[in-house]
């Protein structure tokens, strides 16, 4: 006997969820839950966890496990420590940018101008610290307004210049986001995709490009509107401790096709879930809930100090006259 929680897709996350104890029927993936009397079978956009043992997964996954299989398959998710306590009030640069253009491009869809500069900008800061990750944008933002980017030579010397690190891989990581660009607006604008199941299927579907993990997917996804949340090396050391790498590999390892296993991926949104929905900044009625409680703990968890960030550099680096107009007209209470 287990305890299970099962979080169903869509963009209402834990509002959705539902909690009860129930039995794993071996080898089969079936849930008797003792609480509704009932047979469950996970279907693939829901994640069971086993509180026991911490361990995650999505439903497929369980069709063809017996349950010490699942486990040894797909390991525990460690406990939280969260040593560092945090402050529930304080100044955030969230507001100034991130909020009006998540909501606009959430409501009337993204331009593959907006996605390639969110992808740049979110490239930049692999392994970055903020400031340097800044100054590449700087540097990178008169080729992204354009809506492309320079060749792999001037591309490395902005990264030296910038003194970002990676500049022998970074490159070849703009490169490749730049031909992945379509895929997401695609997915997003076409097929109107958004939050969970548009990540899923980014990362379950087709390969992520050269450089590109769930995490900062999930970081680009949320700048353009997706309630996501980016669990970055910041986050994970102040909710996992010492345990903080071990923990984003599990959630994050690629398969060697490039694409994420249910496993890996309901590890991930399990973390994002336990993680974010636990701080004092999640508020449920907001629809970008998790996108703005990773943002706000991020700035909290700042090296010197919560320090408000509002990541001007990316979004002088984005030209959409629509969220331009749309600005003005709120503004002017129209």
């Amino acid at each position: 006997m287990f305890a299970l929680h099962v979080i169903r897709g869509g963009s209402r996350g834990l509002r959705d969820a539902t909690l009860s104890v129930g039995v794993i029927e071996p080898g089969t993936g079936a849930v008797y839950d003792l609480a509704t009397k009932r047979v469950v079978r996970p279907a693939q956009d829901q994640i069971v966890a086993l509180a026991s043992g911490g361990g995650a997964w999505c439903g497929p996954e369980l069709r063809t496990a017996s349950l010490p299989a699942a486990v040894r398959a797909n390991g525990a998710l460690l406990p939280l420590r969260r040593r560092r306590p945090i402050e529930s009030q304080f100044v955030t640069g969230y507001t100034t940018y991130a909020r009006e253009a998540a909501m606009f491009w959430r409501t009337y869809g993204v331009s593959a101008q907006a996605v390639l500069a969110a992808g740049v900008f979110s490239l930049a800061s692999v392994q970055t610290p903020i400031r340097q990750t800044l100054k590449l944008m700087a540097l990178l933002t008169p080729h992204v307004v354009e809506g492309r980017l320079p060749d792999a030579e001037t591309l490395e010397r902005m990264c030296v210049t910038a003194g970002v690190g990676l500049q022998h891989n970074r490159p070849r990581w703009f490169t490749s986001f730049a031909e992945y660009v379509p895929q997401i607006v695609a997915r997003a604008n076409e097929r109107r995709l958004l939050d969970n199941p548009l990540r899923r299927d980014l990362c379950m579907h087709a390969p992520l490009p050269d450089g590109l993990s769930v995490t900062k997917l999930s970081f680009i996804l949320a700048l353009l509107g997706s309630n996501l949340g980016c669990l970055d090396a910041r986050i994970l050391r102040w909710a996992y401790g010492d345990d903080f790498a071990r923990v984003a590999a599990s959630i994050s390892r690629k398969a060697p096709d490039g694409t994420l296993t249910d496993g890996t991926y309901g590890r991930y949104v399990l973390a994002e879930r336990k993680i974010l929905t636990g701080v004092p900044y999640y508020d449920p009625d907001d629809p970008v809930a998790l996108a703005r409680a990773q943002w706000l703990l991020w700035e909290q968890l700042g090296e010197e100090g919560p320090e408000a960030h509002d990541h001007e550099e990316l979004f002088a680096a984005v030209v959409d006259r629509r969220f331009a107009r749309w600005l003005t007209l709120r503004n002017n209470g129209r």
